[in-house]
Protein backbone atom coordinates (compact mmCIF):
# COMPACT_ATOMS: atom_id res chain seq x y z
CA UNK A 1 0.00 0.00 0.00
CA UNK A 2 2.80 2.40 0.92
CA UNK A 3 4.64 1.55 -2.33
CA UNK A 4 1.56 2.38 -4.41
CA UNK A 5 1.09 5.67 -2.58
CA UNK A 6 4.78 6.51 -3.18
CA UNK A 7 4.47 5.77 -6.90
CA UNK A 8 1.33 7.89 -7.17
CA UNK A 9 2.99 10.83 -5.43
CA UNK A 10 6.15 10.69 -7.53
CA UNK A 11 4.27 10.30 -10.79
CA UNK A 12 6.12 7.07 -11.50
CA UNK A 13 3.65 4.43 -12.30
CA UNK A 14 1.81 2.89 -15.17
CA UNK A 15 -0.08 5.33 -17.39
CA UNK A 16 1.52 8.49 -16.00
CA UNK A 17 3.24 10.64 -18.65
CA UNK A 18 6.52 12.23 -17.66
CA UNK A 19 8.15 15.26 -19.25
CA UNK A 20 10.19 13.98 -22.16
CA UNK A 21 8.15 10.76 -22.25
CA UNK A 22 8.08 9.81 -25.93
CA UNK A 23 5.31 7.27 -25.37
CA UNK A 24 2.68 9.98 -24.90
CA UNK A 25 0.85 10.73 -28.16
CA UNK A 26 1.59 14.13 -29.61
CA UNK A 27 0.85 16.26 -32.60
CA UNK A 28 2.79 16.02 -35.83
CA UNK A 29 2.84 18.87 -38.36
CA UNK A 30 2.47 18.11 -42.07
CA UNK A 31 2.71 21.00 -44.52
CA UNK A 32 1.03 21.40 -47.92
CA UNK A 33 4.11 22.89 -49.64
CA UNK A 34 7.83 23.42 -49.26
CA UNK A 35 7.73 26.89 -50.83
CA UNK A 36 5.27 29.57 -51.89
CA UNK A 37 5.66 31.16 -55.32
CA UNK A 38 3.98 34.22 -56.84
CA UNK A 39 4.14 34.68 -60.63
CA UNK A 40 3.10 37.73 -62.62
CA UNK A 41 2.70 40.00 -59.57
CA UNK A 42 3.10 43.68 -60.46
CA UNK A 43 4.04 46.61 -58.25
CA UNK A 44 1.23 48.07 -56.18
CA UNK A 45 -0.85 44.90 -56.17
CA UNK A 46 -0.91 42.19 -53.53
CA UNK A 47 -1.68 38.50 -53.70
CA UNK A 48 -2.12 35.86 -51.02
CA UNK A 49 -0.69 32.35 -51.07
CA UNK A 50 -1.61 29.77 -48.46
CA UNK A 51 0.27 27.13 -46.53
CA UNK A 52 -1.82 24.44 -44.84
CA UNK A 53 -0.62 22.82 -41.62
CA UNK A 54 -2.33 19.53 -40.78
CA UNK A 55 -1.95 17.68 -37.49
CA UNK A 56 -1.28 14.08 -38.53
CA UNK A 57 -0.40 12.98 -34.99
CA UNK A 58 -2.51 11.40 -32.27
CA UNK A 59 -2.38 14.34 -29.85
CA UNK A 60 -2.71 18.11 -29.88
CA UNK A 61 -0.31 20.23 -31.96
CA UNK A 62 0.53 23.78 -30.92
CA UNK A 63 1.23 26.29 -33.69
CA UNK A 64 3.08 28.99 -31.80
CA UNK A 65 4.41 31.23 -34.58
CA UNK A 66 4.41 31.98 -38.29
CA UNK A 67 6.90 34.74 -39.05
CA UNK A 68 8.74 36.22 -41.99
CA UNK A 69 12.40 35.79 -41.02
CA UNK A 70 14.14 36.93 -44.21
CA UNK A 71 12.69 39.65 -46.43
CA UNK A 72 15.24 42.23 -47.62
CA UNK A 73 12.70 44.18 -49.72
CA UNK A 74 9.85 44.03 -47.14
CA UNK A 75 7.56 42.31 -49.65
CA UNK A 76 5.98 39.59 -47.51
CA UNK A 77 3.67 39.61 -44.51
CA UNK A 78 1.91 37.02 -42.37
CA UNK A 79 -0.44 37.32 -39.42
CA UNK A 80 -1.12 34.33 -37.19
CA UNK A 81 -2.42 34.01 -33.64
CA UNK A 82 -1.00 31.01 -31.77
CA UNK A 83 -3.44 28.12 -31.81
CA UNK A 84 -3.78 24.42 -31.05
CA UNK A 85 -4.82 21.84 -33.63
CA UNK A 86 -6.63 18.67 -32.67
CA UNK A 87 -5.65 15.45 -34.49
CA UNK A 88 -6.61 15.59 -38.21
CA UNK A 89 -7.34 19.34 -38.02
CA UNK A 90 -5.89 21.76 -40.57
CA UNK A 91 -4.89 25.40 -40.22
CA UNK A 92 -4.40 27.66 -43.25
CA UNK A 93 -1.65 30.26 -42.97
CA UNK A 94 -2.02 33.20 -45.37
CA UNK A 95 1.12 34.92 -46.67
CA UNK A 96 0.73 38.18 -48.58
CA UNK A 97 3.19 39.53 -51.15
CA UNK A 98 3.07 43.24 -52.06
CA UNK A 99 5.72 44.62 -54.41
CA UNK A 100 6.80 48.25 -54.15
CA UNK A 101 8.46 47.96 -57.56
CA UNK A 102 8.37 45.34 -60.33
CA UNK A 103 10.94 42.58 -60.21
CA UNK A 104 11.79 39.37 -58.41
CA UNK A 105 11.83 39.09 -54.65
CA UNK A 106 12.55 36.37 -52.12
CA UNK A 107 12.12 35.73 -48.44
CA UNK A 108 11.63 33.01 -45.85
CA UNK A 109 8.75 31.99 -43.60
CA UNK A 110 9.33 30.15 -40.31
CA UNK A 111 6.56 28.13 -38.66
CA UNK A 112 7.10 27.04 -35.05
CA UNK A 113 5.12 24.04 -33.79
CA UNK A 114 5.23 21.62 -30.89
CA UNK A 115 5.74 18.76 -33.33
CA UNK A 116 8.71 16.47 -32.68
CA UNK A 117 10.70 16.45 -35.92
CA UNK A 118 10.01 19.77 -37.61
CA UNK A 119 9.56 22.23 -34.79
CA UNK A 120 10.56 25.28 -36.87
CA UNK A 121 10.77 24.57 -40.60
CA UNK A 122 11.69 27.35 -43.02
CA UNK A 123 9.72 27.85 -46.25
CA UNK A 124 11.04 29.74 -49.28
CA UNK A 125 8.96 32.67 -50.54
CA UNK A 126 9.56 33.77 -54.14
CA UNK A 127 8.09 36.39 -56.46
CA UNK A 128 9.08 35.63 -60.06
Amino acid sequence: MIALLFLACTGEGPGVGQPGDDSAPGGVASFSAEELVWTGLTAGFSEIRTLDVTNTGAGALDITEAAIVTDPASVFSVDLEPTTLDPSATLTIEVTALLAEDGPASGELRVRTSGPAAAAPIFALTVE
